[in-house]
């Protein structure tokens, strides 16, 4: 999906499978930010949950399936996030001109 309508991110939020066809897909999706792409995620494993039992766990092994890809689907953008804060460059120190002023000899006149 190369771009999103307002009306089909609404969707997403509420219904993630009436817009994807898998949690993956919403990995994959450059029309979502990253902070979409986690609302709908955390939507689906939501959803997926559920559809189980009252305990929280799946009903069936398709439910289960579906909760472990969109774990996993969590997983991979977690591991992309770390990826990508390890690739910030450092803060550069800040410069003290208090400092380089003092160590500034006087000029003569």
């Amino acid at each position: 999906m190369k771009s999103i309508t307002d009306l089909d991110l609404k969707r997403a939020r509420l219904v993630p499978a009436a817009v994807f066809c898998s949690p993956h897909a919403v990995v994959r999706s450059r029309a979502l930010t990253l902070r979409q792409k986690l609302e709908i995620l955390r939507r689906w494993e939501f959803d997926a949950r559920r559809v189980g039992d009252p305990d929280g766990r799946p009903g069936t092994r398709h439910d289960l399936a579906l909760l472990e890809e969109v774990r996993a689907a969590l997983a991979k953008l977690d591991a992309h996030l770390r990826r990508a804060e390890k690739r910030k460059p450092a803060a550069l120190p800040r410069f003290d001109f208090a400092a380089a002023l003092r160590a500034i000899e006087p000029m003569p006149a």
